[in-house]
């Protein structure tokens, strides 16, 4: 999956969610749950963050245990895993 295109231009709260809503199968909150996994994976690649919990962190997840499930849940390895490639 990948993210829809968006313009430049400033982009009101309802049309994003008129936008995401459009989206076949998945909810706006999953969407968003996609993209921060996704960010976090980018995250770990780059090597700029120090730890695991700095990526949580870093993409919102307020509990590392529910981002370390999610991650594994999302691409099938636990991201203490993923992050010491």
């Amino acid at each position: 999956m990948s993210p829809f295109q968006l313009d430049n231009d400033t982009l009101r709260e309802s049309t994003l969610l008129r936008k995401l809503k459009s989206l076949p199968g998945i909810t706006p909150k999953q969407y968003l749950q996609v993209l921060r996994l996704c960010l976090a994976r980018q995250l770990l690649d780059s090597g700029t963050c120090k730890s695991v919990s700095e990526v949580a962190d870093r993409v919102g997840f307020t509990r590392l245990k529910a981002f370390s499930r999610s991650f594994k849940e999302r691409f099938d390895t636990a991201p203490s895993e993923y992050h010491s490639h």
